[in-house]
Parts: structure tokens; C-alpha cells; sequence
């Protein structure tokens, strides 16, 4: 009997480091994928993103638009998602870890975001705010994005994307049987207005990688 509980409290403190450990490298990836992911990106060259940063420039927007008058759920935050345009113009290749850290961007303090852009690509403008804050992850998908279309085609694409994930997942738990809880989580998209990730950045990470992450 004794050799038998030795055993099994052997075979447990084996299966608690096992899990230790595996909770340390999922910490850790989850720290430095983001990271090295965002290094990648940032080594796109300025050249590749200067056109549709530059469209997205021309097209004014105030900083707040509601796509429904009176309906604050469809508010469309172009006061970040310009932000995020602007330091993803200002990434300098040549001193990439020292730039992707300091995300800078150019700002007045005294104009909206859209003229601060404009500026920037019609009058050359260097970046003079640092933001070290939350929103440089936004660049892993927006830089790529810049090469093939301006902000609003961005928008659409990680939107239509974070949707297309979050139907397989809506999907998938139809499949398991469990149509409750499928009903109840399309229900809560429902009621926080999930079709305007399709018409803002700021706001879509959180879903598609909560989606994705849940498949």
C-alpha cells in the first residue's frame, strides 16, 4: 500500500511540474511572439505604406463619427484609429526596436487627428509624441494592411476577417450541441453593436483574438 501512494504522489508531483511548465511557456509566448511579430512588421519599409497613408490623409473626418445619429454604440473613434496611422508612418526601419517602443507619432496638441496626419504627409512633418502605451499592437495588423489599401479598406478587411472567425466559432459550438450558449454569446455581440468592428481598428483586436483563441 505504501509503495503504491509513493507512486502516485511521485506521478502527481511529476504531472503539477509538467504543468508548471507549460504555463510558463505559454506565459512567455505570449509575450514575445506579440513582440517579435510587431519587430516584422515594423521592418516594412516606409515606401511600401507612404501611398495609402496618404490617401487615408486626404479623406477628412472628424474624430468622433456617428454612423447613426444619436446611437453611441456606432460611434467610430477616427481620433485613435488616425493615431494609429500616424506611428505606423513614423516607424523608422533603421532604428527598429528603439522606434516600435516609442511609437511616435506627430501632433500639434491643438488640431484633430486627421489634420495632425495630413500634415505629416503633405507638409513632412516628423514625429514629435511618444506614445508607450497599448496601442502598438494595432501595427501587426494595420502595417501589412497599408500596403494593399488606405485606413477605411483596413477596417473592412480585419472587421469582415474578426467576423468570418467569430461565425466558425458561433459555428463550432452549434456542432458540440450546445446551441444555449451559441445563441446567448451571438446575443451579446448583438447588443454591443459587434457589425461596427467593420468601421473602426481600436476595437477589433479584442474580438478577434478572443475568437480566434477560443476555436
Amino acid at each position: 500500500m505504501l509503495h503504491f501512494k509513493l507512486k502516485f504522489e511521485y506521478q502527481t508531483k511529476i504531472q503539477r511540474g509538467k504543468s508548471v511548465k507549460k504555463k510558463i511557456i505559454i506565459i512567455l509566448a505570449a509575450v514575445i511572439i506579440p513582440i517579435v511579430m510587431l519587430l516584422i512588421v515594423s521592418a516594412i519599409p516606409k515606401s511600401l505604406i507612404s501611398d495609402n497613408v496618404k490617401k487615408t490623409g486626404q479623406t477628412e473626418k472628424t474624430n468622433y463619427l456617428y454612423i447613426i445619429d444619436g446611437c453611441f454604440g456606432t460611434k467610430q473613434d477616427n481620433y485613435a484609429d488616425y493615431i494609429s496611422v500616424n506611428i505606423a508612418y513614423n516607424i523608422d526601419s533603421s532604428d527598429l526596436v528603439k522606434s516600435v517602443l516609442k511609437s511616435g507619432y506627430y501632433d500639434t496638441g491643438k488640431q484633430s487627428q486627421y489634420y495632425n496626419l495630413r500634415d505629416l504627409t503633405t507638409q513632412d512633418k516628423k514625429s514629435n509624441t511618444d506614445y508607450i502605451r497599448y496601442w502598438h499592437e494595432y501595427e501587426i495588423f494595420l502595417r501589412p494592411l497599408l500596403i494593399i489599401t488606405d485606413l477605411d479598406g483596413a477596417r473592412f478587411i480585419y472587421g469582415a476577417l474578426t467576423i468570418a472567425i467569430t461565425a466558425l466559432l458561433i459555428a463550432m459550438i452549434i456542432r458540440r450541441k450546445n446551441l444555449p450558449l451559441a445563441v446567448c454569446y451571438l446575443l451579446g455581440l448583438i447588443s454591443i453593436d459587434f457589425w461596427m468592428i467593420t468601421r473602426t481598428i481600436e476595437y477589433t483586436s479584442v474580438f478577434l483574438i478572443s475568437a480566434a483563441c477560443s476555436i
